[in-house]
């Protein structure tokens, strides 16, 4: 595209852009008693007559006229309704939203029997000038004046205005490509019953005018040699706002420019532009008369070209070693609601670094991503400004790797067999809006599912295949960088399977997390089934896959820090049954000081079970639980080390190993040999 068109057309968008609607509104009214009048016609045209927007009055009298075009500050309301007097006046200076409020006067006032008339011709000559919009106004004192009456000009020039009453009266006359003629303003009517007005139209390639100027750099005397400088103008026409290009020049060696032979009519504006400098254009639109000079004179302010730098470097928060292909996003901050808006990306290179060049003055700010690390966004406050041209910013981002653990799943049935080609499905809980982690595998022939490099946090895991009961078990760890298991017991599905489930809370109702319960039923014939259930961290357990048959239970629940609470003579009547259990803070436990987690420590011996306290005025409660959840030792020692012996017939089989002490408790899964 060449320049001047590239230019021109830059023009006009932003000329489209500039247009917004005007809206008159208001109610109009009966003179006589002020009530309103509905179903009035209210119409408002240009003096031209070219662009009309109507409206009918509500039954509480209410206009609105929306949609006006913001060249439109002038023009003729008129409001007419059955048996009241047409009102005509004429507006000027229209803002974006006016009020005008009009009242119509009863017919029964009477019209006049006067007249005005006269034939329209073009300036220079007789040619007859039809299809002429003639408005007649009744003028009260000097300046105020009120519209009576429009009509046309015939194809032989003629007009007239008949029916009128005595009175001062003007007339305003307009026609496409003339120029408007507003000279017959003093026409009385008073002493005479008839006027001829013979009025001439002056074409608008008759009167030209000039424009001229100087184009200098800002805040500087240099004078700007061809400079660029366009005349364009914009009319309206049937509501739609056309721009067109009308001339061009150039500034001499001195900075100055001409345009002649300019046609007189209003709605022009010039534009200039020259490489390396910001484009100026005239504040308003403006009018052209014939003979008249018009200087206008520019200042171009220097365009300087953004050269700022935003750079820095990506590295790992564990090692401080730096992180190639990375992805960084350079966003900046707009000044409409401070949205951000990506600008630019990149990826680091070797070295971790990264550079963004040729940046203006502006608030940015970074997204640093990298598969297996947490992806950093630039806080508010640490934003890059950049505040002059050139500027730098320097970042160094630091990149924490996700946290992922490894889970460990047993899943065995009620005799302690595992259970091969068991499906087993862990669910992260986030929060809402966010994307949960899922992991699903199938248990080995020995029973065991691993999940290596799972993404830290608390999951549920639900656990089933075909002939057993589904066990879901709620609010499952997996800990950074750490290494956790569990075991679930799936029951044969012989007969209805039941549950029992329910929370474990504070007095307040506060769910209480990881507290452990161990449910042991009984059936006919002595048989004793015992399953286990870690809460959820809202405290919730739920426990699965108990056979018919079992009718009643018991309940023992467990949580460091808490007093240990067992309910018996549960009834297992329907197909699920909810206990919820209340446990107390242990006393003087709120009061004690935090200390270091690695000081109570248990370890297996050949012998039995030693264990050593954090506090030597606390006692050390130490329960033992077989695979099936059934409770082996249960002791409380008032040492803070002692060694607990395990009954001989647990020998050389898997135990769970639980000792609390105070506020602190750790659990460990061991082979007693």
């Amino acid at each position: 595209m060449y320049p001047l068109l590239r230019f021109f057309s830059l023009l006009l968008l932003v000329t489209a852009l500039s247009t917004q609607a005007l809206t008159i509104s208001g109610v109009v009214t009966n003179a006589s008693n002020n009530r309103a009048v509905p179903g009035a016609i209210v119409t408002f045209q240009n003096l031209a007559g070219t662009n009309t927007f109507s409206d009918t009055t509500l039954a509480n009298g209410a206009f609105a006229l929306p949609a006006i075009a913001n060249n439109l500050t002038t023009g003729i309301l008129t409001v007419s309704a059955a048996g009241y007097a047409t009102n005509r006046q004429i507006l000027t200076g229209i803002a974006a939203a006016d009020t005008v409020n009009v009242q119509l006067v009863p017919n029964a006032t009477g019209v006049g029997t006067k007249k005005i008339l006269g034939i329209v011709t073009e300036a220079g000559n007789a040619n007859a000038v039809g299809g002429t919009q003639l408005v007649l106004l009744l003028r009260a004192g000097l300046v105020t004046t009120t519209p009576v009456d429009t009509v046309t000009s015939g194809a032989d020039g003629r007009y007239l205005f008949d029916s009128l009453a005595s009175g001062q009266y003007e007339i305003v006359a307009t026609r496409s490509g003339y120029l408007d003629n507003n000279a017959n303003t003093d026409l009385n009517l008073n002493p005479v019953d008839s006027l001829v007005v013979n009025i001439q139209m002056t074409p608008i390639g008759l009167r030209v005018g000039t424009l001229t100027g100087k184009v200098t750099a800002m805040d500087t005397t240099v004078l700007l040699a061809n400079a660029k400088v366009l005349l364009s103008r914009t009319t309206s026409s049937g509501g739609v706002i056309t721009t067109v290009l009308a001339d061009s020049a150039f500034t001499n060696a001195s900075g100055l420019y001409a345009i002649t032979g300019v046609p007189a009519a209003a709605g022009y504006r010039l534009a200039v532009s020259i490489a390396g400098y910001v484009p100026a254009s005239s504040p308003d639109l403006f009018r052209v008369d014939s003979a008249v000079t018009r200087t206008e004179n520019f200042r171009l302010a220097a365009l300087i070209v953004p050269s700022g730098i935003v750079k820095g470097t990506v590295t790992d928060s564990a090692s401080l070693a730096a992180l190639a292909d990375a992805s960084v996003v350079l966003r900046v901050r707009g000044v409409v609601a401070g949205l951000w808006t990506a600008l630019d990306s990149t990826t680091t290179a070797a070295n971790g670094s990264f550079s963004f060049q040729g940046l203006g003055i502006g608030t940015y700010s970074l997204v640093v991503s990298k598969a297996d690390y947490v992806t950093y966004v630039s806080p508010l406050n640490q934003a890059i400004n950049l505040t002059t041209n050139p500027d730098t910013g320097t970042v160094t981002v630091i990149l924490v790797q996700i946290p992922r653990g490894t889970l460990h799943v047993f899943v065995q049935d009620n005799a302690n067999a595992a259970i091969g080609g068991a499906s087993v499905s862990a669910i992260e809980r986030t929060a809402a809006g966010q994307a949960p982690q899922t992991y699903n595998g199938t248990t080995g022939a020995d029973g065991w599912a691993t999940f290596p490099g799972a993404v830290a946090g608390t999951y549920d895991l639900t656990v089933s295949k075909s002939g057993f009961n589904t066990v879901t078990r709620a609010g499952q760890p997996i800990t950074a960088y750490g290494s956790d298991t569990t075991r679930v017991t799936l029951q044969n599905a012989t007969g209805l399977a039941k549950v029992v489930k329910g929370m474990v809370k504070t007095s307040s109702g506060t769910g209480i997390g990881a507290a452990v319960v161990v449910l042991t039923a009984r059936a006919g014939g002595g048989t004793t089934l015992a399953l286990v259930d870690t809460c959820g961290t809202d405290g919730s357990y739920l426990i699965a896959g108990i056979p018919a048959g079992y009718a009643a239970a018991s309940l023992s629940v467990t949580k460091a820090g808490y007093q240990s609470r067992d309910s018996t003579g549960i009834p297992i009547a329907g197909d699920t049954t909810t206990v919820n259990i209340t446990l107390a803070p242990l006393a003087g436990v709120a009061q004690s000081p935090v200390l270091a987690p690695a000081l109570l420590n248990a370890a297996m011996t050949k012998s039995g079970v030693v264990v050593v306290g954090i506090r030597p005025d606390l006692p050390l409660r130490v329960t033992i639980y077989s695979v099936n959840g059934q409770v082996v030792v249960d002791r409380t020692v008032q040492h803070s080390s002692s060694c607990l012996t395990l009954p001989r017939t647990w020998s050389n089989q898997i135990v769970f190993l639980r000792v609390e002490q105070g506020d602190k408790c750790i659990g460990r899964e061991g082979m007693v040999r």
